[in-house]
């Protein structure tokens, strides 16, 4: 949580223009709504929760886009500041963190539950990721959907790289290749019925700087270590004029309780 703790300056409004407001773009975000619109068909939920929603930026695309229209919509975040800036009038904002959720403190137990999440499990660090899928799977009933768009790598390396400069930036996050988020799901409890790539995320140091309170110090001695150790990949790790740029690749996972 001390590592999560430093991002507070982003929080609020200020989240939906962070990374050049990736995470409130409505084209971004267009691949995991489809999946969702999919899933939220076999039949229709009685309740939507978004995991880690945030400023409720996706249920409040969900509700525009008339998708789930007779579902309730649930906001589940750790941050007050991101709830607080949830202002749309169908989301009801449940500030706790994902590993406190309780399938029956949400909604009456009985009822038809879609659980949903962007770019959220790489909070949970390397050791910390299966136990909160066990925890989020032992939520759900058979059948249920989660539809989540995950950072995952098809390559072994390039996770390699992500990684190390993550753990340089002391941020407590990790990012398994894609096959590797696959059996963890499925050890969980889910089966994976349908994948889809999602638009990658640009990482400038200039912004990866204020989120997470680096020094240009600090970053630069980051970009010489991880220049000296892989060079430059394209695409995935790469200098710039004003530092450096990397990218994290997602997934759309439709996964359904077994």
């Amino acid at each position: 949580m001390r590592a999560i703790n430093r991002e507070r300056g982003v929080h609020g409004p200020a989240w939906n223009g962070l990374h050049g407001g990736y995470f409130s773009d409505p084209a971004a975000v267009e691949p995991l709504l489809a999946a969702i619109r999919a899933a939220a068909m076999q039949p229709p939920p009685d309740v939507v929760v978004d995991l880690g929603g945030g400023t409720g930026f996706l249920l409040a695309e969900l509700a525009r886009r008339g998708l789930a229209p007779d579902s309730r919509l649930i906001n589940v975040d750790v941050f007050a500041a991101q709830l607080q800036a949830a202002a749309h009038p169908r989301l009801v904002n449940v500030c706790a963190a994902l590993t406190d959720v309780r399938r029956g403190a949400l909604a009456t137990e009985h009822l038809r539950f879609l659980f949903m999440m962007r770019s959220v499990l790489h909070y949970f660090g390397q050791a910390g990721l299966p136990p909160a899928l066990q925890h989020l799977r032992a939520q759900m009933q058979p059948g249920e959907y989660f539809v989540h768009q995950s950072a995952c790598f098809a390559e072994p390396h390039a996770a390699t790289v992500i990684n190390r400069l993550y753990a340089r930036m002391a941020t407590g996050k990790w990012y398994p290749t894609r096959a590797r988020l696959q059996d963890l799901l499925a050890a969980a409890g889910w089966r994976v019925a349908a994948t889809t790539a999602a638009p990658a995320l640009p990482l400038d140091s200039a912004a990866l700087a204020g989120r997470y309170r680096l020094t240009p110090a600090q970053l630069a001695h980051i970009q010489a270590v991880l220049h000296a150790a892989y060079g430059e990949l394209p695409g995935v790790f790469e200098n710039t004029p004003a530092g450096f740029r990397a990218w994290l690749p997602y997934t759309v996972f439709t996964c359904v309780a077994v």
